[in-house]
């Protein structure tokens, strides 16, 4: 049961082929049903091993989705959601089979897609985004509303989502400075090269932003000064306060030598200290994960890790460069209201301490974002409350019928898995 005393429903509807679902025959439909428990923008997309980087244009492989809720600033005009994207002139599967690490995947260009929210839905590309001359209020990342902070620009991993309010005046000065001699600014989008391996060929994309409609002419504003280009950041923690607070209940593990585990197995509870986490839970736990990037070797490509988790935002307890500090963590952990969400970045020689509640059984992903690594297998499953997943799938008789479908459609066709599937 979550929180709330009530069962989240749809976790056959998570999409993920091999994990939630059977595939979906060419030609047949599925209907995914879900309860919406939260708010903000997102995107639905194909987890068919490497389909979605080849459907940019597809409103099947992916799409913005948007659940309308209130936000932590006041606005005026919604104007839809923006998607920045790569694009690769070949085959995201005839590139996987070619290309290989170390040898990197080039995008051919990036895709500015004009609908406001901001979402990363690239391949392989961390972007930072900015408006000459206009501060951007951050008021949500992935689906956790968040205290507003201002900032000249945002770094999106991919996967990730912000929503933003900008002032648009161009007599304002304060705290949103515009050039009034000019009406046309630059909308920005860079590839972060301190994220893996960009082209050096591959350039900033632009939008526009008018307030003439009818002006035709190119602005001539200044990016702002200043930048991350050589890093590959997350968002600061320190601008990023969840408006509902978590504190997070950990705690380091201390044990009697004198009473081990092992002599106490008809235990139904355990001293505190002794950190326990059972998984069959009858009621919602905390879960933690520390996971580490690996340093740099000769002849592999060192790039940032977007991680994603299904099925739950996750508290970021700790996020940084360097080796996991084993012996003695807890000064490093951030327990009262952590930065909340469900993508955050592992640096490719860092670590990344997180941590979530089961309070929604499933079998769930987690898994790197980049197209390239998801499909080498940099993913796991996680199986949450086992006996209780049952009676969340709404339409069982949907998901047997289509994977006696995709077994059939195999018998006659040749299906060449050439990665891990998801």
């Amino acid at each position: 049961m979550a929180p709330d005393g009530v069962t989240r429903i749809g976790n056959e509807a998570d999409g993920v082929n091999g994990v939630t679902q059977c595939p979906i025959k060419p030609g047949d439909s599925y209907t995914y049903e879900w309860q919406a428990t939260q708010y903000g923008h997102s995107w639905y997309h194909s987890h068919y091993s490497l389909q979605y980087p080849d459907g940019v244009w597809d409103e099947v492989l992916r799409r913005p989705l948007l659940i309308h809720g209130p936000t932590s600033a006041n606005w005026d005009i919604d104007v839809g959601v923006i998607t920045i994207s790569d694009y690769f002139h070949e085959s995201a599967f005839l590139l996987f089979s070619v290309r290989h690490v170390p040898s990197p995947w080039y995008p051919h260009t990036h895709l500015f897609k004009y609908l406001l929210r901001i979402v990363n839905t690239s391949t392989a590309t961390q972007f930072r985004l900015a408006i000459d001359n206009h501060m951007l209020q951050v008021v949500q990342a992935d689906f956790v509303p968040i205290e507003p902070y201002l900032t000249e620009y945002i770094s999106a991993g991919i996967g990730q989502r912000y929503t933003i309010v900008v002032t648009a005046n161009p007599n304002s000065t304060d705290p949103f400075p515009i050039a009034p001699s000019n009406n046309n600014f630059w909308i920005r989008t860079v590839p972060l090269k301190g994220c893996g391996q960009i082209a050096p060929d591959i350039f900033p994309t632009y939008g526009i932003l008018r307030y003439n409609s009818r002006s035709t002419s190119n602005p001539t504003s200044k990016p702002w000064q200043g930048g991350i280009l050589s890093e590959c950041p997350d968002e600061p923690a320190e601008n990023m306060h969840p408006i509902v607070p978590w504190t997070v209940g950990g705690k380091p593990l201390w044990l009697d030598w004198g009473n081990p585990a092992i002599i106490n197995l008809d235990n139904r509870t355990w001293n505190p200290e002794y950190d326990v986490i059972v998984e069959d839970h009858d009621s919602w736990q905390w879960v933690y994960f520390i996971i580490q990037g690996i340093f740099p070797r000769s002849g592999h490509i060192t790039v940032a890790h977007p991680i994603h988790l299904h099925g739950h935002d996750f508290a970021i307890l700790a996020q940084g460069k360097g080796e996991w500090d084993t012996i003695d963590p807890r000064p490093t952990l951030n327990l009262n209201n952590p930065v909340r969400r469900d993508v955050a970045l592992l640096d490719a020689d860092g670590y990344l301490g997180i941590a979530f509640r089961t309070d929604n059984p499933g079998v769930w992903l987690m898994h790197c974002h980049i197209a390239w690594h998801a499909s080498s297998g940099l993913a796991l499953q996680l199986l949450e409350r086992q006996g209780e997943i049952r009676k969340t799938i709404r339409n069982p008789q949907q998901l047997e019928d289509t994977c006696m479908t995709w077994r059939d459609y195999r018998t006659n066709v040749t299906i060449f898995q050439d990665g891990s599937g998801v």
